[in-house]
């Protein structure tokens, strides 16, 4: 999570991991680029941003986050 906000105090959730394997990098960005190549529509996990459909804007989610190397910590 991200501080977004210190008043009101508000926080945000990265986004940009489709494949679920706790790191945004090259392979999630391959899948989002896939999608949005195909024009894929709907609930699908490559919809980063939830306008059910994947294009350039989830993209930019993933690219983004993948060179700031987002990774999920767990205890």
């Amino acid at each position: 999570m991200l501080q977004l906000d210190s008043s009101p105090l508000r926080f945000g959730i990265y986004v940009g991991d489709p494949n679920k394997d706790g790191v945004v990098d090259v392979s999630d960005a391959g899948m989002v680029d896939n999608d949005a190549s195909n024009f894929v529509g709907g609930y699908v996990l490559t919809d980063l941003n939830g306008d059910f459909v994947v294009d350039v804007s989830d993209a930019v989610f993933t690219d983004n986050n993948a060179s700031n190397f987002v990774a999920k910590i767990t205890p």
